[in-house]
């Protein structure tokens, strides 16, 4: 069983077992997680008692792994008969699917394992294999996908369970010192209905799942699969299927990279004190938390973040409430603190901050400059996707419904739910607080929701909807569509290097053409490369500073490129270019 996952130490439930834990942290030079506390104010408020004053709480992991941790990788492909759809003359989808496991094939580490697994409505045995290690078996993980047939129906539940049993059935030493995954790739909808009967969630707790779904997919139930194991939903536009290796290049390039696992934050407040706190609400997108007081008024929080990808950000707001103190001075009145694992096979609990973080009534560490901004902004992030998030459930009945009545209906419950979404999100911005929003720059959630409406109104867009809630729920990238609608805030390093190997397997469906590898990039490749070329050559200038100022600096030159990026690319397929 997948410790990332299914591992609940016995954290600390007060001040004092805390301090015993302090004492048996492991020291790991350099390369920690780092944890970084931002309150939107360096003072306290001194209103009313009881006024609430938000902390962004920020997890940030190191920006390259120490060494590999081993990865044990299912790879659950549908082989029903609708993969035989032709998307160009000669070429199927289950060609596509079939070109772009071989990258993940021959780009999974020597030491990674690998299982096959065909599904329609059942596993296909002959075309699947048991968990192997990668070394000296690529050719046989090679030649097995491309012996794949596709026929028959869908059925993800069987799929799903045997994916879980294969990791289970793992010794108990590779379940302690490698990580299981599954990877689920369709292009239709569970003809069992799996919105009506649901896996079991104690299935999809053991591990993640990251789901990919093609073509007439059904966004909603993989995105519910993905949410439940703490994995992520990508989906791939009909006129990118011959970049379907790219998703799976941003799955790689974190799996490669995993740094830390069973990552965990506490925020210890007392009321012992005269100056009383306790935290009132986390804010912090899918990942998992909890809110305990002590019999002996001890008030922690839990944030259980689980695996870190090497370069990856995690920001969550802990509401704090705090009886104000209008003596002078500083005053104490928590502490913080992050725990992990450097590897599965570690015992002992990491804390990346030595002997945690004491939280005062003066600026804390790693405060810089105007904060009020960078706590509000996330403030801002996260009560929208709260909004969205409510409204993809809400869309998801709909559409349940309208399905059952047809094609046509279905399409028109979405064109309803674009209307719907519009008008709902000018009156969800008129709601929010000018003193929250004063001086924030909301034009990348604004375009993204614009998307997404616009996207409904075509009658497609739950799929972008349902990918964009997953990748903000997991502060994690996933495909909303294509690699180029990837969020500018979950770069790494690692994802990125593997995107640009994954061009190799990219496949150009022309109209009319035959598919097949391309040789000659479109002028929209070229212009990719370009921005690609030019991010390169920021980073040797720059030199992925380690200095937290020039780090900032640095995460915002990347932003700003990339937003730069994706304004050209997508202006240039306005006009027509391809």
């Amino acid at each position: 069983m997948d410790s990332t996952l299914t591992c609940k130490p016995k954290y600390a439930r007060s001040s004092t077992t805390a301090r015993k834990m302090e004492k048996q942290v492991i020291s790991t030079a350099g390369n920690k997680v780092k944890l970084t506390t931002i309150s939107k104010s360096p003072k306290l408020p001194t209103g009313k008692q009881g006024d609430t004053l938000p902390l962004l709480v920020r997890v940030e992991a190191p920006r390259a792994a120490k060494k590999h941790i081993p990865v044990d990788l299912v790879a659950l492909l549908d082989v029903s008969g609708s993969m035989n759809t032709e998307v160009a003359p000669g070429t199927t989808r289950l060609d596509l699917v079939k070109k772009a496991m071989q990258f993940v094939i021959k780009h999974l580490h020597a030491d990674d394992g690998l299982a096959i697994l065909a599904f329609n409505e059942k596993i296909l045995t002959h075309y699947s294999t048991d968990l192997f290690r990668i070394s000296g078996q690529q050719m046989f993980a090679q030649n097995k996908v491309d012996k794949i047939v596709a026929k028959g129906d869908t059925n993800f539940s069987p799929g799903i369970e045997e994916a879980v049993k294969i990791l289970d059935e793992r010794s108990s030493s590779d379940k302690n010192s490698r990580v299981g995954v599954v990877m689920l790739v369709t292009d239709g909808v569970d003809s069992r209905k799996a919105a009506m009967y649901p896996i079991p969630p104690e299935i999809l707790k053991k591990y993640p799942v990251h789901t990919f779904g093609i073509c007439a997919h059904d966004p909603n139930v993989l995105l519910s699969i993905a949410q439940q194991s703490c994995g992520t939903y990508s989906f791939v536009d009909d006129d990118e299927l011959g970049s379907i290796a790219d998703p799976f290049a941003i799955l790689l390039g974190g799996l490669n990279s995993i740094v830390a696992v069973d990552v965990v934050v506490q925020l210890f407040c007392s009321f012992r004190t005269s100056f009383r706190s306790s935290v009132k609400l986390i804010s912090c997108g899918f990942q998992s938390s909890e809110i305990e007081v002590s019999a002996r008024d001890d008030n922690w929080s839990t944030i259980r973040i689980g695996m870190l990808y090497a370069g990856e950000v995690k920001n969550f707001i802990a509401h704090v409430v705090i009886d104000p103190d209008t003596s002078a001075g500083t005053r104490s009145w928590g502490r913080i603190y992050v725990y992990y694992k450097d590897a599965p096979v570690v015992s002992s609990l990491i804390d990346g901050d030595g002997n945690g973080r004491e939280l005062s009534t003066g600026k804390q560490a790693g405060d810089s400059g105007d904060n009020s901004s960078k706590v509000r902004g996330q403030v801002v992030q996260f009560n929208a996707l709260e909004f969205l998030s409510t409204l993809q459930e809400e869309f998801k009945k709909q559409m349940n419904t309208a399905g059952a009545k047809g094609a046509n209906e279905a399409r028109a419950a979405q064109i309803r739910a674009g209307n719907s979404l519009e008008k709902r999100w000018e009156e969800f911005v008129k709601t929010m607080d000018d003193d929250l929003t004063d001086g924030l720059d909301l034009d990348d959630l604004k375009t993204e929701v614009e998307e997404m409406v616009n996207r409904l109104k075509q009658g497609a867009g739950m799929a972008y909807m349902c990918s964009w809630v997953s990748s903000q729920q997991m502060q994690r990238a996933a495909t909303l569509g294509s690699a180029d609608a990837v969020g500018t805030q979950f770069f790494t390093s690692a994802r990125d290097a593997m995107l640009s190997k994954a061009k190799k397997y990219h496949v150009q469906l022309a109209p009319g053409g035959v598919g097949g590898s391309s040789t000659q990039p479109s002028k929209l490749e070229q212009r990719r490369e370009s921005w690609e070329k030019l991010m390169k050559q920021a980073e040797q200038m720059l030199n992925q500073p380690a200095d937290a100022a020039l780090a900032q600096t640095w995460n915002e030159l990347k932003a700003a490129i990339d937003k730069a990026k994706r304004s050209d690319l997508c202006e240039a397929m306005k006009r027509g270019e391809s």
